[in-house]
């Protein structure tokens, strides 16, 4: 592959797809459907385009080699995976916000012993430059991106955060850098709130019923404490103010390195709209 990318590292990108993203499953359910056409250039090129971008030059060079595996394996090859590259390459230095999110992303990547490392600098370039949300209605790999389509070049973040899969070792350094670097900007106006979940639940177990908020509560808290195996959510009406204010706290009591790998986290979420609290799953504020 010969274009002007000279600084990516390769073995990041396809650890990254294989091993971390939804992409293999998700195509594996749409485009590829029949076991009749799994091996078939048309079933490949077809994973492909769910994920990298046409004008792509990984495209090109995808289906090229996508036409070569299927062509020599039809004819009786072995196939195999070539040596592994040897250590990181060099990158040029980013700036601004994308430096901030690489050196965050860096700094909370932690990797099981039996993985490479990776390039982090590659795997942002990549998702910001090369990728796609798929455009078929049943995949939902990409939900949070509608989130942040307003943002531009901070879509990258929350593109990532939809692509990787849920139990990937990458999933806890990309919520906090996002939330730390890429916070949410609101785009329309904030949603009047007249009702909210109200009520208390425990591993499971929840006892949540419609509450209709004072005049001066704006918004819906939701409150998780994780001490150990155990998780505990508390849900109310508040002032849009106050809940913001506990949210701010999510930086160190949430998402730290120390509340993460010590299992006692107290995090606050908050939203706007009638009934908005609805999940009971920290993955979704």
């Amino acid at each position: 592959m010969r274009f002007d990318e000279r600084y990516f590292d390769y073995q990041t990108i396809v650890d990254y797809v294989i091993l971390d993203s939804n992409w293999y499953n998700n195509s594996n359910g749409t485009t590829c459907t029949s076991e009749r056409w799994s091996d078939t250039t048309w079933c490949w090129n077809g994973r492909l385009a769910e994920l990298v971008r046409r004008e792509s030059p990984f495209n090109a060079a995808g289906r090229s080699c996508i036409a070569q595996f299927v062509s020599y394996a039809s004819r009786g090859g072995i196939t195999g995976r070539g040596k592994r590259q040897s250590g990181l390459q060099s990158n040029p230095i980013s700036s601004g916000d994308i430096a901030d999110y690489n050196s965050c992303f860096t700094n909370h990547l932690h990797l099981p012993d039996d993985r490479n490392p990776i390039n982090v600098p590659t795997l942002t370039r990549f998702i910001q430059n090369h990728t796609m949300c798929s455009t078929r209605t049943d995949i939902q790999d990409c939900r949070t991106n509608e989130t942040t389509r307003d943002l531009a070049q901070r879509n990258f973040g929350y593109r990532l955060d939809g692509l990787t899969r849920p139990d990937s070792p990458l999933r806890n350094a990309i919520t906090y850098c996002n939330r730390d670097v890429f916070p949410i900007v609101e785009t329309e106006p904030v949603q009047s709130t007249n009702e909210c979940y109200s009520g208390f639940g425990r591993d499971g177990d929840s006892w949540f019923r419609r509450q209709r908020c004072a005049p001066y509560e704006n918004a819906c808290q939701t409150k998780f404490i994780v001490n150990g195996r155990t998780t505990m959510i508390m849900k109310t009406c508040k002032h849009r103010d106050a809940c913001m204010s506990n949210f701010s706290g999510n930086r160190q009591n949430c998402f730290s390195e120390e509340a993460m790998n010590n299992r006692a986290r107290v995090c606050h979420f908050c939203c706007t709209g009638d009934l908005c609290n609805n999940s009971d799953n920290i993955q979704d504020y």
